[in-house]
């Protein structure tokens, strides 16, 4: 698969434009991601293609950090260790915890003066947990619900179907009730 810009994107530089042909893992949500120059946002969607969370790297053309924001967990701020910048090896950037705190203000000034290319809803949740930071870290991304793999139902006892049947009901209603 290969990376490339969506050409109906900005030609400015600073405004983060997509990447298409997005490597997607099948044990995960499908991501999203955006970038520029100094900035990269992975977006994580669910099926509807509503954003739930998000990691908003900045800083790259000096020490790189990684702002990671979750429903159920809030932010986490790392710093991004690209290891060695030697060309002949391609090294896998891990994240090490910062003790630095983020400066809310400054990266969200950064972010709103880069997402006018942005998806409305991607760009929403994005500014809206950050300007909820520290005050909650619960902001309005939510968690899509996990379908359980299925087995084709000539292959299962009737009893499976329906004990399944249950458990996938019972799962809608949580969520909804959850969500309400």
């Amino acid at each position: 698969m290969r990376l490339s810009v969506d050409p109906t994107m900005s030609d400015d530089p600073e405004q983060l434009c997509e990447l298409s042909g997005v490597r997607q893992h099948a044990d995960e949500a499908k991501r999203r991601w955006f970038f520029t120059r100094s900035m990269d946002l992975i977006v994580w969607v669910d099926e509807f293609d509503r954003p739930f969370k998000f990691q908003l790297c900045y800083e790259k053309r000096t020490t790189e950090y990684a702002l990671t924001w979750e429903p159920e967990k809030g932010f986490d701020h790392a710093v991004v260790d690209s290891g060695p910048t030697n060309a002949s090896k391609n090294v896998t950037p891990i994240l090490r915890r910062s003790d630095d705190t983020f400066d809310r203000e400054y990266l969200l000034g950064l972010f709103q003066v880069s997402n006018s290319n942005l998806p409305p809803s991607v760009g929403g949740l994005v500014s809206e947990a950050l300007s909820l930071y520290p005050s909650s870290p619960i902001a309005p991304g939510r968690r899509p619900v996990v379908l359980l793999p299925t087995v084709p139902s000539a292959r299962r006892p009737a009893t499976t179907n329906i004990i399944l049947g249950v458990i996938m009901i019972a799962a809608v209603i949580a969520f909804a009730w959850a969500t309400s």
